[in-house]
């Protein structure tokens, strides 16, 4: 009778346990997060020097997953979430592209590649919540 008890009670502490990662795991920005996020992503846009755009983007991201309860470098971040994004590679791809051009020397990104991440940073904040 005792080992029935103490299964049903470690059953719903495992239940519970599930119960509240699923949650988190699907929280998304709202009120004053959210607008916060949206404001921080105009300016990110409307940056004159495209590898700004770029690493202004970057910080956005970050920061929208630091506001969901997410720890560590965006890195760390992105590998937490990852499920959470309808674009988890294309994600990494412009987190990449930011690292290089902030971390290598006379990097200078073309158009192309600049509209394309920024397009994957918006897309990856929709799937946070922004609208």
């Amino acid at each position: 009778m005792t080992w029935l008890v103490t299964g049903i009670g470690a059953l719903i502490v495992v239940a519970g346990i599930l119960f509240l990662v699923m949650m988190t795991r699907h929280r998304r920005l709202k009120g004053h997060a959210l607008r916060c996020i949206h404001t921080a992503w105009q300016h990110a846009l409307g940056q004159q020097n495209p590898v700004l755009r770029v690493v202004e983007a970057d910080k956005v991201l970050d920061e929208a997953l630091r506001l969901l309860g997410y720890t560590g470098s965006l890195g760390d971040k992105l590998k937490a979430a990852g499920a959470r994004f309808s674009n988890i590679n294309d994600l990494w791809s412009a987190h990449k592209l930011r690292n290089t051009l902030v971390h290598e020397l006379n990097s200078s990104p073309n158009a192309g590649e600049v509209e394309r991440a920024l397009r994957i940073y918006e897309r990856a904040l929709k799937d946070l919540g922004m609208k």
